[in-house]
């Protein structure tokens, strides 16, 4: 749905889009000190922004799928969350999950439109 909503604004005719999907992994970090663990070694390459999955600290990392297993080793201390227990701590935190959670219907103030 993304690519195809992108397509709609190519301008120049020497765009190409390429799936890299598989060829990236993704984990989130939460809790006091995740932001400066990641940040703390420059071989911890990728992409990482301020997550939307708990109310601390939290963020999301992509990196390249090749560096999956070191990235596993290297783990600060802590427990692994499944993706239901990622869930519940989004809704205890009172994060929407877009579009479930808000639509076309919904205001500003999350209550149904008028």
């Amino acid at each position: 749905m993304i690519r195809r909503r992108l397509e709609d604004y190519i301008v120049a005719d020497d765009v190409c889009w390429e799936d890299a999907t598989p060829e990236w992994a993704a984990v989130a970090l939460i809790g006091a000190g995740s932001g400066a663990w990641l940040a703390g070694e420059s071989s911890r390459e990728g992409f990482r922004f301020p997550g939307r999955r708990a109310a601390g600290e939290n963020w999301d990392w992509i990196f390249p799928i090749s560096s999956l297993d070191a990235v596993r080793r290297s783990w600060p201390a802590g427990r692994e969350l499944g993706a239901a227990d990622l869930e519940r701590s989004r809704m205890a935190a009172g994060i929407p999950a877009v579009p479930a959670d808000i639509g076309p219907g919904t205001c500003e103030r999350g209550r149904p439109g008028r």
